[in-house]
């Protein structure tokens, strides 16, 4: 009886385990978004220095206007960077 008693905790204890492991995956995969995001974001700042540079140059260089057509497009899908920029 003992024993069976003993069972269950060690049973009850890897489950525990076991969660454990899930909810360090679980926290992984959320870092590995925020990661990401941080990058994105530094993504779409370095666009919008391209798109301000593009307001001088435009009519100059054509892989500027490439930039700012793609600028207007990250802008619009980022409407919060679209307020800050202008």
């Amino acid at each position: 009886i003992l024993n069976i008693f003993i069972l269950f905790q060690i049973v009850k204890y890897s489950f525990y385990f076991i969660l454990n492991i899930f909810i360090l995956f679980q926290i992984v995969k959320y870092s590995f978004y925020f990661i990401l995001n941080i990058f994105i974001l530094f993504q779409i700042v370095k666009y919008s220095f391209y798109f301000i540079l593009n307001i001088f140059i435009l009519f100059q260089i054509v892989k500027y206007s490439f930039y700012f057509i793609l600028n207007i497009f990250i802008l619009f899908q980022s409407s919060i960077f679209y307020f800050i920029i202008f």
